[in-house]
């Protein structure tokens, strides 16, 4: 398809036309080389206010990117936090196991056969209720631990 520049009224393909909406076959009026030099001269003409008009767009710019940045680099640190925290509270729950176990490997302390929630023999698990007192468990069944994490014990 072919149109014609309204500035050199040269027939052009169509591709060398810029787009537009509202422009016949969705196009400029003028063709790109057309464009390209009144744009050129309106830079050397006016070059104060294509000074202005840089700067006050440079100016938004960095207002909105200084913004984003700021607020993803605190956003950044407080997961960050969050994810260390869960570390070493994961950390604190495999050292407090580690511990009791060797207690009771070195007879430290006697495991129960029996659990103290339901009074049935089972295999017994310690469940901690602070990690940072790692000796201090509550001696229950599979089922009644699991109970206890899933927040239903009595």
């Amino acid at each position: 398809m072919r149109k014609k520049c309204t500035n050199c009224e040269v027939e052009k393909d169509v591709n060398q036309f810029y787009e537009k909406k509202n422009g016949l076959y969705g196009k400029h009026a003028e063709c790109k080389k057309c464009m390209r030099g009144k744009n050129k001269k309106y830079r050397e003409e006016n070059p104060e206010k294509i000074y202005i008009r840089n700067k006050i767009y440079s100016g938004k710019l960095k207002e909105l990117y200084s913004e984003s940045h700021i607020n993803s680099h605190v956003r950044m640190h407080e997961r960050s936090i969050i994810g260390f925290e869960r570390y070493a509270e994961k950390k604190m729950q495999l050292l407090a196991g580690s511990l009791l176990n060797y207690a009771i490997r070195i007879n430290l302390i006697q495991k129960p056969i029996e659990c103290v929630m339901c009074k049935r023999e089972r295999d017994i698990q310690g469940h901690h209720i602070d990690y940072s007192k790692p000796l201090q468990v509550i001696w229950v069944c599979i089922e009644c631990h699991s109970n206890f994490h899933l927040g239903k014990h009595v």
